[in-house]
């Protein structure tokens, strides 16, 4: 998930720490409406150029940081990122964002270690009731063939259909052209209390595994499976993902609609 949000959160923040002189705040704040334009221009070379000269005149800028590391994320130097977000961490830790992207980076460069210890601090604020509603992150990453996945955790059900995870699948180029995701749709819940009973008891939910992609058509749904013992382990739900798209798993039900396809709070895009 990218943490670019956090850029909306500091803006004011971002400037009122600088320690300069009137002149070179001006120069600081140029910089960073450059970097900001570079980023949603997806040129994150440039807008990286421009993030590390504005953290240069002024280390503290924790938005600076954050925003270099998102650039390093698209560019995928993993060690780059790494440093940026480590960097705003120290400035203000537990930063939810930052942990979020340090969370990602640490993904996708495989330190599954670190990534872990790191996660734990995201599930705590999570815990102690102190991120958003629709705070989602990006936690995992692997391949599938020549496919590559980005595995989105919400601590809280999100959206319409109560998205826990989101796997976006990626071609050979980078392009998203699918998604798989872990849902609790309301729609699924009238029937379960009454074939378990002693789950629903206990407030749990039923969840099901569903494919969204786009066609010619329209949208295509695929619901591959039910998890009626309650919530499922990550682990599992993952290895049913794998099945999925190795063609191992089939679907129960197909449908193509016009419909856009749900999102649940989806990834935020500059």
């Amino acid at each position: 998930m990218r943490s670019f949000i956090f850029a909306t959160l500091l803006v004011a923040t971002s400037l009122a720490v600088i320690p300069q002189t009137p002149s070179i705040a001006i120069d600081v704040k140029s910089k960073m409406d450059e970097g900001m334009a570079a980023f949603r221009a997806h040129d994150y070379k440039r807008a990286l150029a421009a993030f590390n000269q504005v953290t240069e005149v002024d280390p503290n800028n924790i938005l600076a940081h954050n925003l270099a590391g998102n650039c390093s994320l698209e560019m995928r130097d993993f060690a780059a990122a790494i440093r940026s977000f480590q960097r705003a961490l120290q400035l203000q830790p537990d930063q939810a964002h930052n942990l979020a992207g340090l969370v990602r980076s640490y993904a996708q460069a495989g330190m599954s270690q670190e990534r872990d210890v790191t996660l734990e601090r995201l599930h705590a604020l999570s815990r102690a009731g102190r991120l958003p509603a629709n705070f989602s992150y990006v936690f995992d990453s692997f391949s599938a063939g020549d496919r590559s996945v980005l595995v989105t955790e919400f601590p809280q059900l999100a959206g319409r259909f109560h998205f826990r995870y989101q796997f976006s699948v990626h071609d050979a180029t980078g392009k998203e052209v699918s998604f798989v995701a872990l849902e609790s749709d309301d729609a699924d819940q009238s029937n379960w209390p009454n074939r378990h009973p002693e789950e629903a008891a206990t407030a749990k939910r039923t969840f099901s595994l569903d494919s969204y992609s786009k066609t010619a058509s329209g949208q295509t749904h695929s619901l591959y499976k039910f998890y009626d013992g309650g919530e499922p382990s990550y682990r599992d739900v993952r290895a049913d993902v794998e099945k999925l798209l190795a063609g191992t798993l089939k679907p129960m039900t197909l449908t193509t609609t016009g419909a856009p396809q749900p999102s649940a709070s989806p990834i935020p895009q500059p």
